[in-house]
């Protein structure tokens, strides 16, 4: 729908800014559920969620700006670090259903939990992006038989076309904790049309859970009559107090944080020679692109890549197994939005990570490719804009690229690399 650039307040604050695109502002339909999503913003409050600064949905170009969370989402910490313990998820149940409890008190429905828009920041977790929600009393949104949202997270009624309310968010948590504790997706992985079929007609699968305490938690709130799940003030009376700082997390997850946080920091020190956009009514200046769909991958320096790029490794195969866990969730994307895990993003870091080798020279055939993977993820980017191209064919793109430089780096010959 746009992309999100971090921006900076007069007062030196962080903001995220999602920008709308100009084809899509010209869209009456369009402007308007995003009119919906910044009241929707607005109202919510709460210490899981990210406060609105500032907005203007009758701009040429709508924006929104939110308080910027310099945190990695559940999909990318997932993806890079596996599933996470079962008292961790607990701890992340908690700190959702705190969000929740927020999102409802304000007469908000969400409608789109899921793991790409809960974002695991320094001080605990937080629920973002209100692009589909409503009011919880209001009629419909959408057209009859029109399905909103995303596979395997939403709740049976919300995949069938029919109403929604908090219950269904309930629903889209329960799913969400199946993906934190298993990396996958309650209805397994399968085409979109796939999986809306099983959110209507199947049961979830739960067997993949091994603790029982959080198995059984996640199956009442995927019950699949709204009227029997549990609200968050339900939730919460079962679980410990919602998770602060990162002390719940796996120490790699909690430096992969603590290493965003320090990125940004130092990217809002820096003076930059222009902004990439100005929004001169609020006083903003955007420093650079958080990527597109919502995927915050941060610039550490000019080239686009965050801490992660800096490390040295005992060998080229020690190099190719740290990019298998970043590229291998490419071959997930698929015509669903946010299934992609920011491979624009990944594929910055990646050439950057190369040339930073001090054997560069010898990953010539990785960096001839990885401009391929560039290409393909901002056709990917642009497709849910009304592009003409494809989706399906951005998406094979994707695959076949990330396979290939996937392939062309375990054929790097091995030697031992010392980092001097």
């Amino acid at each position: 729908m746009g992309e999100v650039f971090l921006g900076r307040t007069p007062a030196g604050r962080a903001v995220a800014v999602k920008v709308v695109r100009r084809a899509l502002a010209d869209d009456a339909a369009f402007r308007e559920r995003f009119k919906r999503e910044v009241a929707a913003a607005r109202s919510v409050g709460g210490a899981f969620t990210a406060p609105v600064i500032d907005a203007d949905p009758d701009a040429a170009e709508p924006w929104l700006a939110t308080e910027y969370l310099p945190g990695l989402s559940l999909q990318e910490t997932v993806a890079a670090h596996g599933p996470m313990p079962a008292d961790a998820v607990l701890a992340l149940a908690a700190g959702l259903a705190e969000a929740l409890a927020s999102v409802h008190r304000a007469g908000v429905v969400h409608r789109d939990l899921k793991p790409s828009n809960v974002i695991l920041a320094p001080d605990g977790p937080r629920v973002i992006d209100f692009g589909i929600a409503h009011a919880a009393e209001a009629a419909r949104v959408t057209r009859t038989g029109q399905v909103v949202g995303t596979p395997g997270f939403m709740p049976p009624e919300q995949a069938a076309g029919q109403e929604t309310g908090p219950a269904g968010d309930v629903f889209a948590l329960g799913a969400t904790l199946v993906y934190a504790a298993t990396g996958n997706s309650p209805y397994g992985r399968a085409a979109p049309q796939v999986q809306i079929y099983r959110n209507v007609r199947e049961e979830p699968r739960l067997d993949q859970i091994e603790d029982a305490r959080l198995r059984a938690l996640v199956a009442d709130c995927m019950q699949r009559d709204p009227a029997v799940r549990p609200d968050p003030g339900q939730l919460l009376r079962r679980l410990a107090a919602p998770p602060d700082g990162t002390g719940w997390l796996p120490e790699t997850v909690a430096a992969d944080i603590a290493g965003r946080a320090e990125d940004t920091k130092a990217l809002l020190r820096r003076r930059r020679r222009a902004p990439v956009v100005a929004l001169a009514a609020a006083g903003l200046v955007l420093l650079a692109a958080a990527g597109t769909l919502a995927q915050h991958f941060l610039a550490g320096d000019e080239s686009g890549c965050d801490s992660r790029c800096h490390r040295e490794y005992d060998s080229e195969r020690a190099f190719a197994a740290e990019w298998d866990k970043r590229l291998l969730p490419l071959a997930d994307c698929s015509t669903s939005v946010g299934s992609c895990p920011n491979p624009l993003g990944i594929a910055a870091q990646l050439r950057t990570a190369i040339e930073q080798r001090p054997d560069a020279a010898r990953y010539k055939k990785v960096l001839d490719e990885v401009p391929h993977l560039s290409r393909a993820a901002d056709q990917y980017s642009t497709c849910f804009a009304g592009a003409s191209l494809s989706c399906n064919l951005a998406v094979g793109d994707i695959h076949a690229s990330s396979s290939n430089v996937l392939g062309l780096l375990h054929d790097v010959p091995t030697r031992t690399f010392t980092g001097s």
